[in-house]
């Protein structure tokens, strides 16, 4: 696998971008803090957020499910975007490789089918959620298709199995080019094909993992908002009337977590919507010089979701809060536990008898935890 000379069939070219390079380093260093700053969160936020699923039993529900593979695939995308980005602001060119030979042609077509693919993959959880949001609300004493575990399971495969076919093409198409000043660009050429082959698959993989998906949520929650602002409580006892209020309430908090994410989805993706839409019909698939800002924006915002789909779980859920408490407390039951070995007497321990009773349930969660968390 030798390099190809950049044709043009290939995207992404930007020419020469010396003059912004030269006048924008505080621009470049702020973007590039702001990148590792949400990888950083992003990371760290979504792997808290599976690991509070995991070790929650009552959290083992379809909804947390596609909640946990939405943040599987939102860690992962950090590892294949932050680095390449940053090497586009330090070369001053789009797509921008370092990696010659056989390796770096495999790389550049994996780096870019890994990221897409996890992309699409929180996309599609996105959509699942909503749907399974608008099945609890209309059909809440029905089984439901992912009520069992092996059916969630073939679901969540077949989140991946689908991106992986849409995004196929990558794997042929995707090369390691080389530009005219000899620098080397992780491009999609399509040759032999003409150049609009390509614009005809971004524009139905757009449609698909873009605007379908907004129309379908939309719809489900605007159905999800009606019922339950439609809903009555029924005139039983005032002991079921409460709990009737509770069920409504826990479920208006899931409905505002969900929306919640959607409403953020929407606004983050929304500027690589316009950079898409620019680079099919404006163009023609090179990035002018002048419009690197609004790259790097559209793609910041594209990561800032990734990063604050989590905290949004952590601010808006009451289940996850809870959660959060319980296992920060047992840790520090832990400590306390362990210092009160060193220092405590008999005489103390009669004395405290009637509260380590009262905790050893809490104790015995608590060992649980951290054993298994090591």
């Amino acid at each position: 696998m030798n390099n190809s000379t950049i044709s043009s069939n290939s995207t992404f070219h930007s020419g020469n971008c010396e003059e912004i390079g030269a006048k924008s380093v505080p621009f470049k260093i702020a973007f590039i803090i702001l990148y590792n700053l949400i990888g950083v969160i992003a990371i760290f936020g979504n792997s808290f957020l599976v690991y509070i699923i995991y070790k929650t039993p009552r959290m083992k529900s379809s909804f947390n499910y596609f909640t946990a593979n939405m943040a599987v695939s939102d860690i992962i995308v950090q590892f294949c975007s932050i680095p390449r980005l940053v090497t586009d602001l330090v070369f001053d060119r789009v797509r921008t490789w370092l990696i010659a030979d056989t390796m770096g042609v495999v790389l550049c077509k994996l780096m870019f089918f890994i990221q897409d693919i996890c992309t699409a993959v929180s996309i599609e959880c996105i959509v699942l959620i909503a749907i399974d949001r608008f099945l609890a609300v209309v059909t809440p004493t029905k089984m439901r298709l992912t009520s069992h575990g092996r059916h969630r399971v073939i679901v969540i495969v077949m989140t991946w199995v689908i991106a992986m076919l849409l995004h196929a093409p990558y794997l042929h198409f995707q090369t390691v080019a080389t530009n005219r000043d000899g620098s080397m660009s992780c491009a999609i050429d399509w040759s032999p094909f003409p150049q609009h082959y390509h614009t005809k698959y971004m524009a139905i993989l757009v449609t698909i993992l873009i605007f379908i998906p907004l129309g379908v949520i939309t719809i489900l929650y605007g159905v999800i908002f009606t019922i339950v602002k439609r809903r009555k409580i029924p005139g039983h006892a005032s002991s079921d009337k409460r709990q009737f209020r509770h069920y409504e309430k826990v479920k208006s908090n899931v409905l505002q977590l969900s929306i919640a994410v959607v409403s953020v989805f929407i606004i983050s993706w929304a500027p690589n919507v316009v950079l898409w839409a620019l680079l099919m019909t404006v163009w023609g698939w090179r990035v002018p010089c002048k419009m690197f800002p609004f790259r790097f924006f559209a793609f910041l915002m594209g990561m800032s979701n990734t990063a604050t789909n989590p905290w949004i779980y952590f601010i808006l859920s009451a289940n996850y809060r809870q959660a959060i408490q319980k296992l920060l407390s047992c840790g520090k039951l832990y400590q306390h536990r362990l210092s009160s070995r060193r220092s405590k007497t008999w005489a103390t321990r009669q004395t405290n008898s009637g509260a380590e009773a009262d905790i050893g349930g809490q104790l015995q969660l608590e060992q649980q935890l951290m054993s298994t968390s090591l």
